[in-house]
Parts: structure tokens; C-alpha cells; sequence
């Protein structure tokens, strides 16, 4: 026994790490199961998945409150996940975007047809569920539709296993897509970013256990 403990050391095996079984299995936080808002503000430390709102599968709306300077404004609003699979709601060119990559495998873009003008706006993207793990997104800047487009596969499980996490106003992580370079941080004036979830948090207890392995 000594000797095994010896070489798990000396080949940097340590400490064993059964974390990804417990997120799925046990240490559930308590109290948040029912919540219905969640409230971020910029540039605060990465939240993990665990800890993040769970829109997967959910009927969704992302809405940030924000100020464009007479420069003009690029940057994150709101980030989950990275490469490997995840969201991200952001600025470019002027252009209010939002990227679902699936899996690393596919990416469902809805951007603006506008540009953002100087002032102060809220700015939203929604999501309305069509089918199981698909819908409809919406983008809208005061209220007023600017983009509209399918997601025809929403992800289901987890969006990483690397702990990527969400992040508010910057991307820590790997970029969701590859239109920016991280952290890409927001360069206007951004208050807060506001998530309202709808329906019961889908859970794959099969595909998270699948995932958890892998992450081994």
C-alpha cells in the first residue's frame, strides 16, 4: 500500500479527485433549486457551473444593462463554457451577437441588424423552447426585436468539464467562439447582467456520469 501511494506521488496522481461524481451525485447547494432570477455583475470572479443559472432546456431571457460611449462599445456582456461546448452574449463591430456552440461541433449565431447607438440601453436575448433541447432566440435592444434565429440543438449536459464556468463582462476561459480573443472585456459602461429562468433545470444523470468520467 505504501508503495502505491509512493508512486501515485512521484507520477503527480495527487490528490485523487472524486469532485466531478460529487457535483453530479451529492454536495448539491441547498435553497437554490427554486430560484428564478440571478443577478451578475462585471468583472467578478469566474462562477462555476454548479453555481450558475442552468438554462439548458429552459426557457431563458439574458438581459444586460449597459451604456454606449459616443466611441462605441465592444466586449462580453455574458459568458459560460468555452470551445468545448457553451454561450456567450456580447458586442462586436457595434453588433449585439449571441453564439450557442454546441459540443464544439456546431454554432447557432443570431446577431443584431442594427448597430448600438450612444446612450443608455437594456439589451436581451431570449430563448423560447420549440422542442426538447431546441428554440427559438431572440435578440432585442429596449424592447424592440433586432435578430431573430433557430438553435435546433440546445445543449444538454453539462457546458464544460473543465470548469470553465460563467463569467460577466470578460471571458476567463478558452473563447466560446473564435470572433474574439479572451478576455475581451466590455469597454462600455455595463450595470448588470439579469438571468430569468423558466420550468424545471434538466438534468441527464446518464450523460453527466458519461462527462464525469471523461473529465477523469
Amino acid at each position: 500500500q505504501a508503495l502505491w501511494w509512493a508512486e501515485a506521488e512521484r507520477n503527480h496522481v495527487l490528490p485523487l479527485d472524486n469532485a466531478p461524481f460529487d457535483r453530479i451525485f451529492g454536495d448539491e447547494r441547498p435553497g437554490i433549486d427554486g430560484r428564478r432570477r440571478y443577478v451578475y455583475y462585471p468583472f467578478g470572479g469566474p462562477v462555476t457551473e454548479e453555481a450558475a443559472v442552468n438554462v439548458r432546456n429552459r426557457p431563458h431571457r439574458i438581459t444586460a444593462e449597459i451604456e454606449v460611449p459616443d466611441g462605441g462599445v465592444e466586449g462580453i456582456l455574458l459568458a459560460q463554457g468555452s470551445a468545448l461546448g457553451g454561450y456567450v452574449f456580447f458586442v462586436l463591430g457595434g453588433r449585439l451577437l449571441y453564439v450557442h456552440n454546441y459540443v464544439g461541433l456546431e454554432e447557432h449565431r443570431i446577431s443584431s441588424s442594427t448597430g448600438l447607438t450612444p446612450g443608455r440601453h437594456t439589451v436581451t436575448f431570449r430563448f423560447d423552447k420549440t422542442g426538447e433541447h431546441q428554440g427559438r432566440g431572440t435578440l432585442l435592444v429596449d424592447g424592440d426585436e433586432v435578430g431573430v434565429g433557430d438553435i435546433p440543438r440546445f445543449t444538454p449536459t453539462r457546458f464544460s468539464i473543465t470548469d470553465a464556468g460563467l463569467s460577466c463582462g470578460y471571458d476567463w476561459a478558452m473563447p466560446v467562439v473564435d470572433d474574439y480573443r479572451a478576455p475581451f472585456r466590455f469597454t462600455g459602461g455595463l450595470h448588470r447582467v439579469i438571468v430569468d429562468v423558466d420550468g424545471e433545470p434538466f438534468v441527464d444523470a446518464e450523460a453527466e456520469a458519461d462527462l464525469a468520467l471523461r473529465a477523469q
